[in-house]
């Protein structure tokens, strides 16, 4: 799977651990829905793409994206999943080319 097959709107880019860790929300059950609806059970190494909602300079709409792999929460505190960013780190839509943006 490429990451940009799955796009969750799901990532905590507020509580980022490291420079490259994303927590994901997730249900107790380890999943969540894509923006197609589907569900996404998160497991370690899965690849995917989560973004937020964020505002350029310009104050327009300019989604963040990450894209990375699925790690378990390094802590044990709750189930919770994390996303180890990838090279690219964050980017705004702005940045990516308009083929690989998801849908609205």
């Amino acid at each position: 799977m490429q990451p940009f097959d799955r796009w969750l709107n799901n990532g905590d880019f507020n509580g980022i651990l490291r420079p490259n860790l994303l927590p994901l929300y997730c249900d107790d059950d380890g999943s969540a829905l894509d923006v197609q609806g589907r569900t996404v059970v998160f497991a370690e190494g899965m690849v995917l793409t989560v973004f937020d909602e964020d505002t350029g300079d310009d104050g327009r709409p300019d989604r963040l994206f990450a894209s990375g792999t699925v790690v378990p929460s390094p802590w044990p505190v709750g189930r919770r999943w994390y996303l180890d960013i990838d090279g690219d780190g964050l980017r705004h839509e702005s940045d990516l080319s308009p083929s690989i943006s998801p849908p609205r």
